[in-house]
Protein backbone atom coordinates (compact mmCIF):
# COMPACT_ATOMS: atom_id res chain seq x y z
CA UNK A 1 0.00 0.00 0.00
CA UNK A 2 1.97 2.93 -1.47
CA UNK A 3 0.19 6.31 -1.08
CA UNK A 4 -1.03 7.27 2.69
CA UNK A 5 -4.21 9.55 3.33
CA UNK A 6 -1.80 12.57 3.61
CA UNK A 7 -0.34 12.34 -0.08
CA UNK A 8 -2.00 15.26 -2.19
CA UNK A 9 -1.39 14.17 -4.84
CA UNK A 10 -3.46 10.81 -4.16
CA UNK A 11 -6.40 13.65 -2.61
CA UNK A 12 -6.23 15.54 -5.56
CA UNK A 13 -6.74 12.58 -8.02
CA UNK A 14 -9.67 12.05 -5.92
CA UNK A 15 -11.09 15.34 -5.07
CA UNK A 16 -10.87 17.30 -8.61
CA UNK A 17 -13.31 15.41 -10.53
CA UNK A 18 -16.82 17.30 -9.44
CA UNK A 19 -18.79 14.41 -10.97
CA UNK A 20 -16.94 11.83 -8.60
CA UNK A 21 -17.48 13.67 -5.33
CA UNK A 22 -21.32 14.46 -6.73
CA UNK A 23 -21.27 10.51 -7.58
CA UNK A 24 -20.60 9.73 -3.60
CA UNK A 25 -23.26 12.23 -2.21
CA UNK A 26 -25.55 10.95 -4.25
CA UNK A 27 -25.12 7.00 -3.81
CA UNK A 28 -25.99 8.19 0.36
CA UNK A 29 -28.75 10.50 -0.32
CA UNK A 30 -30.20 7.82 -2.56
CA UNK A 31 -29.56 4.98 0.00
CA UNK A 32 -29.48 6.40 3.45
CA UNK A 33 -32.63 6.13 6.08
CA UNK A 34 -31.71 9.18 7.89
CA UNK A 35 -34.32 12.47 7.25
CA UNK A 36 -31.37 14.92 8.58
CA UNK A 37 -28.29 14.80 6.78
CA UNK A 38 -25.00 15.93 8.60
CA UNK A 39 -25.51 19.38 6.27
CA UNK A 40 -29.40 20.01 7.52
CA UNK A 41 -28.03 19.33 11.30
CA UNK A 42 -24.89 21.70 10.87
CA UNK A 43 -27.43 25.04 9.03
CA UNK A 44 -29.25 24.63 12.75
CA UNK A 45 -26.10 25.03 14.57
CA UNK A 46 -24.98 28.24 12.98
CA UNK A 47 -26.16 31.90 13.72
CA UNK A 48 -27.73 34.42 11.11
CA UNK A 49 -24.66 34.24 8.60
CA UNK A 50 -25.03 37.15 6.90
CA UNK A 51 -22.50 39.47 6.94
CA UNK A 52 -20.27 37.01 8.58
CA UNK A 53 -16.74 35.81 7.04
CA UNK A 54 -16.60 32.06 6.79
CA UNK A 55 -13.72 30.01 5.81
CA UNK A 56 -14.65 26.78 4.33
CA UNK A 57 -11.13 24.03 4.20
CA UNK A 58 -11.70 21.61 2.43
CA UNK A 59 -14.42 22.83 -0.13
CA UNK A 60 -14.37 20.02 -2.39
CA UNK A 61 -16.99 20.91 -5.31
CA UNK A 62 -18.36 24.09 -3.00
CA UNK A 63 -22.03 22.25 -3.19
CA UNK A 64 -22.39 23.09 0.88
CA UNK A 65 -21.14 26.37 0.32
CA UNK A 66 -23.32 27.52 -2.31
CA UNK A 67 -26.31 26.21 -0.69
CA UNK A 68 -24.82 28.69 2.65
CA UNK A 69 -24.94 31.30 0.10
CA UNK A 70 -28.09 30.85 -1.18
CA UNK A 71 -29.32 31.17 2.72
CA UNK A 72 -27.17 33.70 3.56
CA UNK A 73 -26.46 35.92 0.36
CA UNK A 74 -24.55 38.75 1.96
CA UNK A 75 -22.15 36.10 4.06
CA UNK A 76 -18.65 36.80 3.13
CA UNK A 77 -17.48 33.44 1.93
CA UNK A 78 -13.72 32.21 1.50
CA UNK A 79 -13.32 28.84 0.20
CA UNK A 80 -9.68 26.68 0.63
CA UNK A 81 -8.76 23.20 -0.54
CA UNK A 82 -5.77 21.32 -2.37
CA UNK A 83 -7.44 20.73 -5.39
CA UNK A 84 -8.89 22.61 -8.17
CA UNK A 85 -12.70 22.16 -8.60
CA UNK A 86 -14.53 23.54 -11.97
CA UNK A 87 -17.76 24.16 -9.83
CA UNK A 88 -15.98 26.00 -7.52
CA UNK A 89 -14.41 28.55 -10.23
CA UNK A 90 -17.46 31.19 -10.25
CA UNK A 91 -16.57 32.09 -6.17
CA UNK A 92 -14.88 35.39 -6.19
CA UNK A 93 -12.62 34.10 -2.61
CA UNK A 94 -11.84 30.37 -3.99
CA UNK A 95 -7.79 29.59 -2.76
CA UNK A 96 -5.73 26.21 -3.68
CA UNK A 97 -3.03 25.30 -0.80
CA UNK A 98 -0.94 23.00 -0.07
CA UNK A 99 -2.45 21.03 2.77
CA UNK A 100 -0.42 22.68 5.31
CA UNK A 101 -0.14 26.46 5.74
CA UNK A 102 -3.42 28.90 5.33
CA UNK A 103 -2.61 31.66 2.72
CA UNK A 104 -1.04 34.77 4.13
CA UNK A 105 -4.18 36.98 3.74
CA UNK A 106 -6.14 34.81 6.02
CA UNK A 107 -7.16 36.74 9.41
CA UNK A 108 -9.74 36.14 11.76
CA UNK A 109 -13.23 34.87 10.54
CA UNK A 110 -16.30 34.46 12.29
CA UNK A 111 -17.11 30.99 11.37
CA UNK A 112 -14.69 27.97 9.72
CA UNK A 113 -15.93 24.59 8.75
CA UNK A 114 -13.30 21.90 8.45
CA UNK A 115 -15.51 18.98 7.14
CA UNK A 116 -14.21 15.14 6.96
CA UNK A 117 -11.14 16.67 6.57
CA UNK A 118 -8.67 16.83 9.14
CA UNK A 119 -7.48 13.14 8.67
CA UNK A 120 -6.06 14.38 5.23
CA UNK A 121 -3.76 16.89 7.12
CA UNK A 122 -0.37 15.44 8.05
CA UNK A 123 -0.27 17.24 11.25
CA UNK A 124 -3.96 17.84 12.63
CA UNK A 125 -3.25 18.95 15.98
CA UNK A 126 -0.80 21.79 15.12
CA UNK A 127 -2.89 22.67 12.37
CA UNK A 128 -5.84 23.26 15.25
CA UNK A 129 -3.88 25.28 16.82
CA UNK A 130 -3.35 27.32 14.11
CA UNK A 131 -6.93 27.56 13.11
CA UNK A 132 -7.70 28.80 16.67
CA UNK A 133 -5.79 31.55 16.37
CA UNK A 134 -7.77 32.51 13.23
CA UNK A 135 -11.46 32.70 15.52
CA UNK A 136 -12.85 35.92 16.14
CA UNK A 137 -14.04 36.42 19.80
CA UNK A 138 -17.93 35.07 19.26
CA UNK A 139 -16.71 32.97 16.22
CA UNK A 140 -18.25 29.35 15.40
CA UNK A 141 -15.67 26.32 14.18
CA UNK A 142 -17.83 23.39 12.78
CA UNK A 143 -15.61 20.18 12.38
CA UNK A 144 -17.06 16.88 11.08
CA UNK A 145 -14.85 13.20 11.07
CA UNK A 146 -16.08 9.57 10.91
CA UNK A 147 -15.81 7.24 13.88
CA UNK A 148 -13.68 4.56 13.47
CA UNK A 149 -16.23 2.11 13.79
CA UNK A 150 -17.91 3.56 10.38
CA UNK A 151 -19.01 1.28 7.38
CA UNK A 152 -17.62 -1.76 8.84
CA UNK A 153 -19.34 -3.93 6.51
CA UNK A 154 -17.32 -2.14 3.88
CA UNK A 155 -14.65 -3.05 5.51
CA UNK A 156 -15.09 -6.83 6.16
CA UNK A 157 -15.68 -6.92 2.44
CA UNK A 158 -12.14 -4.95 1.82
CA UNK A 159 -10.29 -7.44 4.06
CA UNK A 160 -11.35 -10.58 2.87
CA UNK A 161 -10.52 -9.22 -0.78
CA UNK A 162 -7.17 -8.63 0.73
CA UNK A 163 -6.40 -11.65 2.24
CA UNK A 164 -7.17 -13.25 -0.85
CA UNK A 165 -4.83 -11.11 -2.72
CA UNK A 166 -2.13 -12.05 -0.07
CA UNK A 167 -1.96 -8.05 0.58
CA UNK A 168 -0.30 -6.41 3.78
CA UNK A 169 -3.32 -5.10 5.83
CA UNK A 170 -1.09 -2.93 8.77
CA UNK A 171 -2.19 0.57 7.39
CA UNK A 172 -4.69 2.77 9.61
CA UNK A 173 -7.66 3.64 8.46
CA UNK A 174 -7.65 7.66 7.28
CA UNK A 175 -9.71 8.27 10.19
CA UNK A 176 -7.73 7.19 12.96
CA UNK A 177 -5.88 10.20 13.08
CA UNK A 178 -8.89 12.12 14.17
CA UNK A 179 -11.94 10.33 14.55
CA UNK A 180 -15.60 10.59 16.41
CA UNK A 181 -14.01 8.53 19.20
CA UNK A 182 -11.01 10.55 19.89
CA UNK A 183 -12.19 14.32 18.63
CA UNK A 184 -13.58 15.56 21.94
CA UNK A 185 -10.67 14.80 23.93
CA UNK A 186 -8.34 16.39 21.39
CA UNK A 187 -10.82 19.54 21.17
CA UNK A 188 -10.61 19.99 24.48
CA UNK A 189 -6.77 20.20 25.15
CA UNK A 190 -6.39 22.57 22.12
CA UNK A 191 -9.63 24.88 22.94
CA UNK A 192 -9.32 24.96 26.55
CA UNK A 193 -10.49 27.71 29.05
CA UNK A 194 -13.52 29.82 30.02
CA UNK A 195 -13.93 31.44 26.75
CA UNK A 196 -14.22 28.16 24.60
CA UNK A 197 -17.37 25.94 24.73
CA UNK A 198 -17.63 22.23 22.36
CA UNK A 199 -20.71 20.93 21.93
CA UNK A 200 -20.47 17.22 19.69
CA UNK A 201 -23.40 15.28 18.07
CA UNK A 202 -23.22 11.56 16.79
CA UNK A 203 -25.26 10.64 13.41
CA UNK A 204 -25.88 7.67 13.25
CA UNK A 205 -26.89 5.96 9.47
CA UNK A 206 -28.06 3.39 7.85
CA UNK A 207 -27.05 2.27 3.88
CA UNK A 208 -29.23 0.41 2.08
CA UNK A 209 -28.98 -1.50 -1.16
CA UNK A 210 -29.53 -4.13 -3.69
CA UNK A 211 -27.48 -1.79 -6.48
CA UNK A 212 -23.98 -3.78 -6.21
CA UNK A 213 -22.36 -1.38 -8.77
CA UNK A 214 -22.99 1.81 -7.67
CA UNK A 215 -22.16 0.39 -4.14
CA UNK A 216 -18.68 -0.59 -5.78
CA UNK A 217 -18.08 2.61 -7.60
CA UNK A 218 -18.39 4.63 -4.00
CA UNK A 219 -16.37 2.31 -2.33
CA UNK A 220 -13.58 2.58 -4.96
CA UNK A 221 -13.56 6.35 -4.42
CA UNK A 222 -12.84 6.24 -1.55
CA UNK A 223 -9.40 6.96 -0.14
CA UNK A 224 -8.72 3.57 1.34
CA UNK A 225 -10.30 1.44 -1.08
CA UNK A 226 -8.82 3.11 -4.05
CA UNK A 227 -7.07 0.63 -6.29
CA UNK A 228 -5.20 3.23 -7.47
CA UNK A 229 -4.04 4.01 -3.74
CA UNK A 230 -3.68 0.97 -2.46
CA UNK A 231 -1.65 -1.08 -6.34
CA UNK A 232 -0.20 2.13 -8.46
CA UNK A 233 0.14 1.13 -12.10
CA UNK A 234 -0.16 -2.33 -11.27
CA UNK A 235 -3.19 -2.65 -13.69
CA UNK A 236 -3.37 -6.13 -13.46
CA UNK A 237 -3.67 -6.45 -9.42
CA UNK A 238 -6.08 -3.32 -9.62
CA UNK A 239 -8.36 -5.44 -11.66
CA UNK A 240 -8.31 -8.39 -9.83
CA UNK A 241 -8.55 -6.54 -6.93
CA UNK A 242 -11.72 -5.01 -8.11
CA UNK A 243 -13.35 -8.17 -9.44
CA UNK A 244 -12.90 -9.76 -5.92
CA UNK A 245 -14.15 -7.04 -4.48
CA UNK A 246 -17.26 -6.89 -6.21
CA UNK A 247 -17.53 -10.69 -5.36
CA UNK A 248 -17.53 -9.88 -1.88
CA UNK A 249 -20.07 -7.28 -1.57
CA UNK A 250 -22.67 -9.97 -4.00
CA UNK A 251 -22.47 -12.14 -1.40
CA UNK A 252 -24.77 -10.15 0.40
CA UNK A 253 -28.71 -10.15 -0.89
CA UNK A 254 -29.20 -6.96 0.43
CA UNK A 255 -26.35 -5.04 1.65
CA UNK A 256 -26.59 -3.01 4.97
CA UNK A 257 -24.28 -0.97 6.42
CA UNK A 258 -23.68 1.79 8.87
CA UNK A 259 -21.91 5.23 8.49
CA UNK A 260 -21.22 6.87 11.89
CA UNK A 261 -20.29 10.74 11.71
CA UNK A 262 -19.30 13.35 14.51
CA UNK A 263 -20.04 17.02 14.22
CA UNK A 264 -17.91 18.99 16.63
CA UNK A 265 -19.50 22.98 17.28
CA UNK A 266 -16.85 25.21 19.40
CA UNK A 267 -18.09 28.67 20.35
CA UNK A 268 -15.12 31.05 20.80
CA UNK A 269 -16.36 33.96 23.87
CA UNK A 270 -19.40 32.25 25.54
Amino acid sequence: MNRGYTDLNLIRDLYHDQTRISRRGNFIKSFANRKWSIRDIILQLLPDCNGLKVLDIGCGNCSFIRRLQRTYPTADIYCLDVAFNSNCAGLPNYFIYDGKNLPDTFNEFDLIFAMHMLYHVEHPLEFLEVLRTKLRPGAHFIITTKSRCTLNTIENCFKETMLVLAEDMKDQRDEDTFNAETGLEILREIFKGPTFRIDDYLLTTQIITKDFERLLKYILSTHRYNASRLFGADDRKKKHYITLLRSQISKHRIFIDTMIEAVFHIQHGI
